[in-house]
């Protein structure tokens, strides 16, 4: 999707009789997509920080807009080529999406437990869930995942890893004719994009874990 958007396309629109302007609406069409894929997706994270926290919206999207910028601007700097775009993508919207909507799925067939929530989602509807939805999302569910998420980082993950490191930054630059200071630089920058990744995403972990805790003090002392 990545590449179709921001490489295909735009190769496309050259070649064609006012690609200019088309090109411009695409990428105005994209900014727009952006834009309203983003308040949903940050609405959640403003939520938590309100309901964990005890904060005030302004306050709550203040921090959340902080924490997104300053993760953002990093990848744009160093976004030659599309290269740490391309890295951050692969980690955060491939692997770690991955990894998150399995914990979901762990936690709610087994933490909340899924005959509770087959209770809850046939609670008032007309049309009631099947008996069997308990069993495919406590077991069938996370062994796909598994299996599917096991076969993917066997087939990709030593690919990536290859790519990050500094033999092969340093043999693309020979074979290109580049700079081997730049070799060395693009190397550090994607090892630095991946522990970076790593980074926030156990800080974040750590961060729901004490929410919860501090949430349950709070229901304890009312």
């Amino acid at each position: 999707m990545f590449g179709m958007g921001f490489i295909a396309l735009p190769s496309v629109f050259s070649l064609m009789p006012g690609g200019q302007w088309f090109g411009a609406i695409w990428f105005f069409v994209l900014f727009l997509a952006a834009i309203t894929s983003s308040v949903t997706m940050l609405q959640p994270g403003i939520i938590f920080l309100e309901e964990s926290f005890g904060l005030k919206r302004k306050t709550s999207c203040l921090i959340l807009f902080l924490f997104t910028a300053s993760l953002s601007f990093p990848i744009l700097y160093f976004n030659q080529n599309f290269e740490a775009l391309e890295l951050a993508d692969f980690w955060i919207g491939t692997i770690l999406i991955f990894i998150l909507a399995s914990i979901q799925i762990f936690l709610f067939g087994w933490k909340i437990g899924a005959k509770k929530g087959l209770e809850d989602g046939n609670e008032g509807s007309h049309l009631e869930l099947p008996k069997f939805f308990w069993f495919v999302i406590q077991y069938i569910t996370p062994t796909f995942l598994l299996v599917i998420f096991i076969a993917f980082l066997i087939q990709n993950l030593p690919g990536h890893f290859e790519r990050m490191s500094i033999d092969s930054m340093l043999a693309q630059a020979i074979s290109k004719g580049t700079s081997l200071e730049i070799a060395r630089m693009k190397a550090l920058v994607a090892r630095s994009v991946f522990f970076g990744i790593l980074l926030v995403f156990s800080l974040l972990v750590l961060l729901v874990h004490y929410a919860l805790k501090y949430k349950e003090k709070r229901v304890q002392l009312k």
